[in-house]
C-alpha cells in the first residue's frame, strides 16, 4: 500500500516480483501524483504470497474499504467487474 505524506490518499495493489525490483503501480492517477513527488509517498507492505493469494487479498481489502465510493483511494474498482 502506498500512502501520500500530504492527504493521507492509499493506494492499495499487489506485484508479483521484489519489493524494491523498481515496480511502483498500475494505477494511472496514482503514478502521475507519484512521479510528481515520490518522496511525498511512502510504501507498506502488508503481506506476501503467492501471485493467486495476493490478487484475493487485494480484492477482499478493496470490497471492506469500499474505494469506488472512497476518495481517499486511488483505486477505482474492488477487482470484480
Amino acid at each position: 500500500m502506498w500512502i501520500s505524506k500530504d492527504t493521507d490518499k492509499k493506494y492499495i495493489g499487489y506485484h508479483k516480483g521484489y519489493p524494491d525490483d523498481g515496480y511502483i503501480a498500475s494505477s494511472e492517477s496514482f503514478l502521475q501524483d507519484y512521479n510528481e513527488s515520490p518522496t511525498r509517498f511512502f510504501r507498506t507492505i502488508l503481506a506476501y504470497g503467492s501471485s493467486q493469494r495476493m490478487y484475493e487479498l487485494e480484492t477482499k481489502l478493496l470490497l471492506d474499504l469500499e474505494t469506488r465510493m472512497s476518495p481517499s483511494y486511488y483505486n477505482l474498482t474492488s477487482n470484480l467487474r
